[in-house]
């Protein structure tokens, strides 16, 4: 037993595939990149979307953004990040809120389309259900560029200022 190595992450709490990849990704500078196939060699699996290390990749990323203010990237059909710089992620942020209004408003539709078929489900399902599609709508109309526009002609920047934001809504 006292022969048995002890395999410990280098990052307390992370697993070591994740902790390999918060120590790489947290040593570049803006405007370095990673392939795919160095990242899947530290990770010792594939860190390609879908691969089995794909998840670890995610976390390190999140992480190095929180510890070191450092934003990995993927370039889409090349098989590898990038650090961004602040331009880069702004388009990035643009983008993602595109994505996530795309699928609240599908949800809502959904959500719509099963409460439609109440009389299929149980009345707590219903009660969530409408719960849910109402998180939805709200999601979709505060990520939308006409939200965009008036927080910021109300310089609402802070993300816990959720009554200033339904007040600009209004």
């Amino acid at each position: 037993m006292a022969d048995t190595p002890v395999h410990r992450a280098p990052i307390p709490g992370y697993a070591p595939a994740t902790a390999k990849l918060i120590v790489r990704l947290a040593r570049g500078k803006i405007g370095d990149e990673a392939s795919d196939v160095e990242l899947s060699e530290i990770a010792g699996g594939d860190t390609a979307p879908h691969g089995t290390k794909y998840h670890s990749l995610l976390v390190a990323q999140k992480a190095v953004a929180r510890r070191d203010r450092l934003v990995w990237i993927r370039i889409p059909g090349e098989g590898k990040l990038r650090c961004a710089g602040a331009a880069e992620i702004v388009g990035h942020v643009e983008s993602r809120r595109k994505h996530i209004r795309r699928q609240a408003v599908r949800s809502t539709l959904e959500a719509d389309v099963a409460l439609d078929h109440a009389d299929e489900l149980d009345p707590r399902e219903v009660e969530s259900l409408k719960a849910r599609a109402a998180q939805m709508a709200t999601v979709a109309i505060l990520s939308s560029s006409q939200a965009t526009k008036r927080i910021t002609a109300a310089n609402i920047y802070q993300p816990g200022s959720m009554r200033k934001m339904i007040e600009a809504m209004q």
